[in-house]
């Protein structure tokens, strides 16, 4: 057995703690105290011989140190939690298991999920939310989708997106038609889609290292959106995700210029793969790309 790991109660408060900025929102997840959450990390920070938080008044940031750990355990997570879902996949008797990206599954499924519900009440579903969504076990009935470019022949682009910078309302005046004027105001950025901001600025001849005045990483995208309605910065927009936001008036567009990506897409396996209720999922989702939320 391999000497001198750290706990893995320690590594699973470190995840939790790292993906939301907050040891009491790691421990309301992991249903523990704040307290234990603390004492976990610092058990695994003594473990390290280094800190991997920067500690605040206002809350937790990952240091250098911290960031790249946080890969690293992120990376052995989702292989644990994909080899256990193959050894499960016989015992599972759900019709239909959803799996996606964080993001797609709180600011696109969700609202419109109870409108498949309601035409196919005969199906049990389950939605898990995951960093890895290549990790679908053969044998299970299972659909995932996510943001990028297909490369393999089991990928099919379900609809396709664009990016923009949003802002709230309350700070557009900060705003001109430049970019430069980006320098000027805090960047809200999702760990995840680190790239966003580098490829819109390419693309719209603006420099594509241009410094902000600062910058505020979230591990989730919705906290991402939050910040911005909240008029804490400017965030890159996914149209399909902030639809919402949008037509409300929440969040605008200080700048007209946008990047078309590949899209989203899903990835299938099955032990039938041509089973009705995969089929029926794939094409509602097609359908729902179509039609603006109401």
């Amino acid at each position: 057995m391999p000497k001198n790991l750290p706990p893995l109660n320690s590594l699973l408060a470190f995840e939790a703690a790292a993906r939301h900025n907050s040891f009491k929102h790691a421990a309301e997840e992991l249903h523990q105290t704040p307290a234990a959450i603390a004492y976990q990390i610092k058990k695994l920070e003594d473990a390290l011989s280094l800190p991997l938080f920067i500690r605040q008044h206002k809350g937790v940031e990952l240091n250098q140190d911290g960031q790249s750990y946080l890969k690293s355990i992120q990376s052995v997570l989702n292989l644990l939690q994909c080899e256990t879902e193959k050894l499960n996949h016989s015992k599972d008797q759900l019709n239909l298991k959803i799996l996606t990206l964080h993001a797609i599954a709180e600011k696109w499924l969700m609202p419109r999920l109870d409108h498949f519900r309601q035409q196919h009440a005969q199906v049990d579903i389950e939605i898990s939310a995951s960093d890895n969504i290549d990790c679908v076990a053969s044998g299970q009935l299972a659909i995932g989708f996510k943001l990028g470019d297909p490369q393999k022949s089991n990928h099919q682009v379900l609809m396709p997106e664009q990016i923009f910078p949003v802002c709230s309302p309350e700070i557009l005046d900060v705003f001109s038609t430049q970019t430069d004027n980006l320098s000027k105001i805090e960047l809200l950025v999702d760990s995840h889609w680190q790239q966003d901001w580098p490829l819109w600025l390419k693309v719209n001849n603006a420099d594509p290292k241009l410094e902000p005045a600062k910058t505020l990483k979230f591990s989730l995208y919705s906290m991402v959106v939050d910040a911005a309605v909240k008029g804490m910065g400017l965030a890159m927009g996914h149209q399909r995700l902030i639809e919402n936001e949008l037509k409300q008036g929440l969040l605008v567009k200080p700048f007209n210029q946008s990047v078309n990506l590949k899209g989203y897409y899903f990835l299938a396996h099955a032990q039938q793969p041509s089973a009705q209720q995969t089929l029926d999922f794939i094409e509602w989702i097609k359908v729902q790309a179509q039609i603006p939320l109401g």
